[in-house]
């Protein structure tokens, strides 16, 4: 495998000068950025270079890491093949039946990794329920990305659907990293009055008003994206369930991305900034101990607002990691059911290289205060 990342729009020249006549035909390219039009220009330019690629990528209102301001993602596999496949909008409202299509599609028996990205946000966590692992080592990752995102896949662009991409091979192994950050934070408030994703009152009042008592005006402002920051945690079957705020209604109802139940309790939950450091400086670790000759960060945008300049550490740290934004990033694996992380980063290898991989930075100080 070798691998190359860019992580501005400027720098896209050079990558393609850089590396036009050294590298066979790649498998898979991944763009991410802001603005579609330097999106559009990066893929077509791509596109040209390498015509047989499976190219994924997004343009919408996300934040990027760091400096980014376009993010690409370039690997050439010697001996694993890469599959990818269009997710018409239609196909959302039967998540058993779309995941039915994406197995007999894009998934084989020594899959090792397989991508979703959407901008239909409430339908990835059924859909990633129903999906079949193929095996032990298999890993889902489900980025859900916001209303306003343009997809585009090998099929041409997409306003509103999917995009499925898999990464298979007998030689291809995986880690993945992904931790869950969200600590709960102050009282505890019943819900006394709910429908399926919708909370109206807490302890008998309207739920916004403990939205803007505790949280503020400028976090509602900031909906969806300031609501994986500062989601609802609750407590079930011995675990906490993260349910991220979604929107706040005209008769002061809430809008949560998980089914909620009159009689439960509900504690607001952030990502605690030291413990955001240690446990990507652990991912880093970790990684650095894997064979990886090529490595992708997908993060949500629970790592923005307060934690937004540490995250910046620890991507400029993952220095040759293919960056992509999410509202919401979604795993899933042999040993935890679906689950919400603050960030996934994924390391992959065909052969047994060294760990001595070079795709990390030196690590910064931990933070003060």
């Amino acid at each position: 495998m070798r691998w190359f990342c860019c992580r501005r729009a400027e720098e896209l020249d050079h990558l393609l000068r850089e590396h036009s006549s050294s590298l066979d035909e790649p498998l898979f390219v991944q763009i991410a950025g802001n603005d579609e039009a330097a999106v559009r220009h990066a893929a077509a330019a791509l596109a040209r270079r390498w015509p047989h690629a499976h190219m994924v990528g997004m343009a919408g209102p996300l934040p990027m890491a760091g400096e980014a301001n376009l993010a690409v993602g370039v690997a050439s596999m010697t001996s694993s093949t890469v599959s990818s496949l269009a997710l018409p909008a239609d196909e959302f409202d039967r998540p058993d039946g779309l995941a039915a299509l994406i197995a007999e599609a894009v998934v084989r028996h020594d899959t090792t990794l397989l991508l979703l990205f959407t901008n239909h946000r409430s339908a990835l966590p059924p859909l990633l329920r129903h999906l079949p692992l193929a095996n032990e080592r298999m890993v889902i990752i489900g980025c859900a990305l916001s209303e306003g995102s343009v997809l585009f896949s090998p099929d041409g662009w997409l306003e509103r659907g999917g995009i499925a991409v898999s990464f298979s091979g007998t030689a291809l192994r995986g880690h993945c990293a992904a931790p869950f950050l969200w600590e709960p934070i102050g009282l505890a408030f019943s819900i006394t009055k709910s429908r399926d994703q919708q909370i109206d009152e807490l302890n008998g009042q309207k739920a916004s008003s403990y939205l803007e008592r505790y949280l503020g005006k400028e976090f509602t402002e900031r909906l969806p994206f300031s609501g994986m920051e500062f989601p609802f945690l609750i407590e079930r079957n011995g675990r906490d369930v993260c349910l991220p705020i979604v929107a706040v209604n005209q008769d002061g109802s809430v809008a949560v991305r998980g089914h909620v139940h009159n009689g439960e309790k509900v504690r607001f939950a952030y990502i605690h900034a030291a413990s955001l450091y240690w446990s990507a400086r652990d991912v880093a670790m970790q990684t650095a101990k894997q064979p990886a000759e090529g490595m992708l960060l997908y993060y949500s945008a629970a790592l923005g607002g307060y934690t937004r300049p540490l995250f910046d550490g620890v991507a400029a740290a993952f220095g040759q990691a293919a960056l992509f934004p999410a509202v919401e990033v979604l795993v899933k694996d042999a040993y935890t059911a679906v689950r919400p992380a603050a960030f996934a980063a994924i390391s992959l290898a065909e052969t047994a290289a060294s760990a001595e991989s070079g795709l990390l930075s030196p690590w910064s100080s931990p933070p003060e205060g």
